[in-house]
């Protein structure tokens, strides 16, 4: 659970020019051989905006369950796995704040990153090399405001290398 300066909402937008500009270089790059370890794919079709929780909101978002909504969308379970495991760069573009601090903890033995992030500051990072926590000095509704946005790997793809058999065992 997390303390409740942490606590955030998030709102989908689409068509997000700072998201589709920053996929857009990255796939560029990515035609460089060698330039990053995996084939960027674009980001994740939206980008999110992150405020924080007003107070009791916690308790009222806490609620929904998700059987509700995988039965308005039997695939929720499914695409957000798959977001998990295709996440690579996180972009993190602190719109409005009174300061904040993030932490960038890595899933390996190395010592924990932290940034003093405020309005302006654009953050990207390895989500899949790191884990975060974005902390307000101020928690206030009003003083916060982030948009966030994530560069994928491509999908796998599966190839038939060939059919082996007679076409009536087939």
């Amino acid at each position: 659970r997390r303390p409740a300066s942490q606590a955030c909402a998030w709102e989908r937008l689409i068509g997000n020019e700072l998201a589709h500009s920053v996929a857009d270089a990255a796939l560029a790059l990515s035609s460089q051989s060698g330039f990053f370890d995996f084939v960027p794919w674009g980001y994740c079709g939206g980008a999110l905006l992150r405020v924080p929780l007003a107070a009791g909101e916690r308790e009222r978002l806490g609620q929904a369950s998700l059987q509700e909504e995988s039965e308005e969308d039997p695939d929720i379970v499914g695409r957000h796995l798959d977001f998990l495991q295709r996440r690579r760069f996180c972009m993190l573009h602190v719109l409005e704040s009174a300061g904040a601090q993030l932490e960038l903890v890595p899933t390996s033995d190395e010592p924990t990153v932290r940034l003093s992030v405020s309005r302006g500051r654009l953050v990207i990072f390895r989500h899949d090399w790191f884990g975060y926590s974005y902390t307000p000095i101020v928690a206030s509704p009003s003083s916060e405001l982030a948009l966030q946005v994530w560069l994928l790997e491509a999908p796998p793809v599966l190839r038939l290398e060939g059919i082996t058999g007679e076409a009536a065992e087939i």
